[in-house]
C-alpha cells in the first residue's frame, strides 16, 4: 500500500532518496552545485514523503507556480486515488500528474478551461483547491469561477458570473455537495454557497 504525506521543510532528513519535478535539468544541477548537497527546493514548494507499494521511502519536491503563499488559498494540496499509485497535486496553482511508483510526472494530461499559474507568470490569487477521495475529484477555484476535475477530464465548470473568485473560500464536500462561504467585501456580507458536486449549479445564502 502507497502513502504519501505532505512534509514541512524543516523536518526533512537528508538520508532520504529525493527526486524533484519542474525544474529542468541546468537548473537542479546549479542548485546542486551551489548547496553541495541534494535539493529540497524551498519552503513554497511541495515536500513529499512517499511510500511506495514495495515499502520503499523517498522523497519528492514539487516546484511551485507562486513564488509566496500569500498569493494562493492552501498552496499544497494533493489526491491520492484508489490504485494507490496516480497523485494529482496542487501546488501554487501548478498542477501535476505524478505516477509513484514510476516515480514521473506525466506531461501529456491537461485540462483546457483551467487558468492554471505557471512559471514566469504573474500568481493568481484566486486559485485553490480541495480534494475528495471518495468521489476521486479535486474541486478547483480559478479566476473564473469553481471546475471539478478528476484524473484525466474536467467533469463541470461553473462560472463564478459578477463575483470576485478572490474572495470564494472552498470548506468541504460530502455525498452530493461542496460548501464554500464568500466574502462580499464590497457590501460587508458573508454567503454560504453550496454547490451541486454533480453539475455545479450553485446557490447563496446570507451568512
Amino acid at each position: 500500500m502507497s502513502t504519501i504525506k505532505l512534509m514541512n521543510y524543516d523536518n526533512i532528513i537528508n538520508s532520504i532518496e529525493v527526486y524533484c519535478f519542474g525544474w529542468s535539468k541546468d537548473e537542479l544541477a546549479d542548485y546542486i552545485r551551489q548547496y553541495q548537497s541534494k535539493y529540497y527546493g524551498s519552503s513554497y514548494d511541495g515536500q513529499f514523503e512517499i511510500t511506495d507499494d514495495q515499502g520503499n521511502i523517498y522523497y519528492a519536491i514539487f516546484r511551485t507556480a507562486a513564488d509566496n503563499e500569500w498569493f494562493v488559498y492552501k498552496p499544497k494540496d494533493y489526491l491520492l486515488f484508489k490504485d494507490q499509485n496516480r497523485v494529482l497535486l496542487n501546488i501554487g496553482g501548478k498542477l501535476y500528474h505524478y505516477l509513484i511508483s514510476e516515480k514521473k510526472i506525466l506531461d501529456n494530461i491537461s485540462y483546457e478551461g483551467i487558468i492554471c499559474n505557471d512559471f514566469g507568470e504573474a500568481n493568481s490569487p484566486y486559485f485553490h483547491s480541495i480534494t475528495s477521495s471518495k468521489h476521486e475529484l479535486m474541486i478547483i477555484v480559478d479566476r473564473e469561477g469553481v471546475s471539478a476535475i478528476n484524473w484525466d477530464n474536467i467533469l463541470w465548470k461553473q462560472l463564478f458570473d459578477g463575483l470576485d473568485c478572490g474572495h470564494l473560500a472552498l470548506q468541504s464536500i460530502d455525498e452530493d455537495y461542496v460548501y464554500a462561504m464568500y466574502d462580499d467585501y464590497i457590501v460587508g456580507k458573508f454567503y454560504h454557497v453550496v454547490f451541486n458536486l454533480q453539475n455545479g449549479k450553485y446557490e447563496m445564502k446570507l451568512a
